[in-house]
């Protein structure tokens, strides 16, 4: 039986592609269903609904196009009629939950209800960290069905939305086709002319993107090439130039060095060759081979990069786990998220499971919180949906209100 019900349009399929592994790979493969699952020869309305009644969690990915569909928004009726659990889910920017053309009761539910927003895609791992733990506590917390339903009738299969132009408005349609074919070849030409004038001014002053630098202006000395690091890596080195304007220090795995992660941004020139650039905490970020690098920004925004230096991170895995290699290979981003937030202060944290999941229920999972300054045992259990006496026991702690900063403390979750 499915826990999890996913309703969206076709437009966001890729968010689902994504979605849907990570989903199997902390709840099993049969704990979710969405559309695929239809075969040929089935009354396809009828097996969503009977799949959405036998559900414990109504996942709606939320887009422009979701919002403008009306089998999604038949989808999401029949959930509330039957009382489901729902979590609305952004999954693309600009996505317009007051849209007009969204049925006013839907609106009134999406506006009322916590959303997780996944508009950045799953880069934005405080976002994935969310959407975990909401799917994560509505399943522990609603393990059963609810005892009554809004209306005993299912709701009916929507009618198919065709567009309609009547013969007497023809003319408008025609004359709206010619308007738009005008302001494309306006906006064509405008776009043609400003190529030109750009191409001549970069034949009069010509302005080099990122290229590396002959002079010393860019440049790391705290790190050597091939060395293994762990923790937190203080990152030495210069960065000036003579109309700075600023600085970031950046990292990229040596698989795709075509994307670069920066770990500091800054406004103040390091002339010393031994200044401190930034510091990086490579605990968020999986072990392997990785690129630094720091790149200096003129005034004129001509950009400079000093020599990559490659460095191997390599942090061991929390107590209890024989290797980090075999933590990312069991476990992979779909149960990491190096970078959640624990208001007000970013708190990285790792969630391993004490057993093979195969159906969630509370006190199989463990989360690995790492102490942060000004944190407390209480906003700490509150984060995590626990409680103090129960973080005190996992660690065998006598005074819960007695921790300290970079302590690591099991948390049920």
């Amino acid at each position: 039986m499915a826990r999890i019900f996913i309703s969206y349009n076709r437009a966001d399929r890729q968010f689902v592609d994504e979605l849907v592994p990570l989903l199997r790979k902390v709840y099993g493969q049969d704990a979710l269903w969405f559309d695929e699952e239809i075969r040929g020869g089935v009354d396809w309305w009828q097996m969503i609904l009977g799949e959405i009644n036998r559900c414990q969690l109504f996942i709606y990915l939320l887009s422009n196009d979701a919002l403008d569909s009306p089998y999604c928004i038949a989808e999401f009726r029949e959930a509330l009629r039957l009382r489901k659990r729902v979590l609305p889910v952004v999954v693309r920017p600009k996505t317009r939950i007051d849209n007009p053309r969204v049925p006013v009761d839907i609106a009134q539910v999406l506006k009322a209800v916590q959303y997780v927003d996944m508009s950045k895609g799953f880069k934005d791992y405080a976002a994935a960290a969310q959407l975990y733990a909401s799917v994560n506590q509505i399943l522990i917390a609603n393990p059963g069905y609810p005892a009554s339903v809004q209306s005993s009738q299912p709701i009916p299969i929507p009618p198919v939305r065709k567009p309609v132009f009547p013969a007497r408005q023809s003319w408008l349609a025609l004359a709206g086709v010619v308007t738009f074919t005008f302001v494309v070849a306006l906006v064509v030409l405008a776009l043609y002319m400003t190529s030109r004038n750009q191409a001549k001014d970069d034949q009069t002053n010509p302005s080099p993107t990122l290229t590396q630098l002959d002079s010393p202006v860019a440049k790391i000395t705290s790190l050597q090439t091939g060395a293994q690091i762990t923790g937190i890596v203080t990152i030495m080195g210069q960065a000036a130039l003579d109309d700075f304007l600023e600085y970031t220090v950046e990292v990229a795995t040596t698989d795709n060095t075509a994307e670069y992660f920066v770990i500091g941004s800054f406004n103040v020139a390091q002339p010393d060759p031994n200044s401190l650039l930034a510091t990086w905490r490579t605990t968020d970020f999986p072990n392997g081979n990785y690129y630094v690098r720091v790149s200096v920004i003129s005034q004129r925004g001509v950009g400079y990069y000093s020599d990559l230096v490659w460095v191997v991170v390599n942090n061991l895995p929390p107590t209890g786990f024989s290797s980090a290699t075999s933590i990312w290979t069991d476990y992979p981003t779909a149960i990491y998220f190096p970078t959640a937030t624990l208001d007000p202060f970013p708190t990285p944290f790792f969630i391993f499971p004490t057993a093979t999941p195969s159906g969630l229920s509370s006190g199989e999972w463990v989360c690995f919180h790492v102490v942060q300054s000004g944190e407390t045992m209480g906003g700490i259990a509150e984060f995590y949906g626990t409680t103090m006496s129960a973080i005190a026991q996992q660690n065998n702690l006598t005074n819960p209100n007695l921790i300290y900063e970079g302590q690591t403390l099991k948390v049920p979750c």
